[in-house]
């Protein structure tokens, strides 16, 4: 058993098929094949149920998937330790993101800070709702995984602050408001967010007796601004979820003001690899400030 061939175990779990698991490594289907074959054979075990497409891992796959990430990740740390003394110049660091807030506003100018200092550096990045990932923190599948706070099962640092605000057509009678409470969304045509934020805008909303008329739930914020667009009814998302400004949308702060922070988090900050604590060091420097809701 080798960490190459952990590694194309892990690339495969992830990727949920030997093509795409090759694509991700840059080798062929075939040598994927080749290697989990000789993996099954070095554990005695078959690890997919290739009668299915895509393969499935088997419940033994499912047991080595953490060993053989926790296998990877101090492998990986142990290379950059021995290479520190010759600065951080090259490493892999995987990261997960939540969506627009992290992905869209926050990563972009991030990664480029980071491949400034670092070039040698390879950074990947997975994206996925904000309980997927907190668990793949816990499986080590990232290192560092942007999370809102509070969150007590890691370690964490906070990067931003964001606010909730209140999507309308820009016609819309509310749009004439300097701030729109909750309340005053009771009974209005509603565009609900099935994104991560659904949940948290969902009890906002409760908790200030209001109880808008939900007429569509989608996942994506460039369809809620469509449907506002057209004055199909409004909408509550995250300021940095949005666009700067939208033809025909407004936005609007939301009353009572709820906080969100926006934070990197880890298992534990001491044990961080060298890339992972460059990175972490650097966007604690450079935390953004709230951003300002746009008319």
């Amino acid at each position: 058993m080798t960490l190459g061939q952990l590694d194309l175990f892990v690339a495969l779990v992830e990727a949920g098929g030997f093509t795409a698991a090759g694509a991700r490594l840059g080798i062929s289907q075939s040598a994927v094949s080749h290697a989990i074959k000789a993996l099954e054979q070095a554990l005695g075990t078959v690890l997919f149920d290739r009668r299915q497409s895509p393969p499935v891992p088997t419940a033994g796959a499912l047991r080595l998937l953490p060993h053989a990430r926790a296998m990877l990740s101090s492998a990986e740390a142990i290379r950059q330790e021995v290479q520190a003394e010759q600065g951080l110049k090259s490493g892999l660091l995987r990261i997960g993101s939540f969506g627009p807030s992290s992905s869209l506003c926050l990563l972009p100018r991030l990664l480029r800070a980071f491949a400034l200092r670092h070039p040698g550096v390879e950074v990947r990045v997975d994206e996925e709702a904000d309980g997927v990932i907190a668990q793949w923190l816990v499986d080590r599948r990232v290192e560092l995984g942007f999370v809102t706070l509070p969150e007590d099962r890691f370690d964490t640092v906070h990067i931003a602050s964001d606010e909730y605000v209140v999507v309308l057509p820009e016609r819309h009678p509310l749009s004439a408001e300097a701030a729109i409470r909750a309340k005053q969304l009771d009974g209005q045509p509603f565009i609900a967010s099935a994104a991560g934020c659904g949940d948290e805008i969902a009890h906002i909303l409760a908790q200030a007796g209001a109880r808008p008329l939900e007429l569509f739930r989608l996942p994506q914020v460039l369809s809620v601004l469509g449907l506002v667009q057209q004055g199909l009814g409004v909408s509550v998302s995250v300021r940095m979820a949005l666009p700067d400004a939208w033809p025909g949308v407004t936005y609007r702060p939301l009353r009572p003001a709820v906080p969100r922070r926006v934070a990197l988090a880890m298992l534990d900050r001491d044990k961080l690899s060298p890339a992972a604590q460059a990175f972490l060091k650097m966007a604690s420097a450079e935390a953004l400030p709230q951003r300002a809701t746009a008319a």
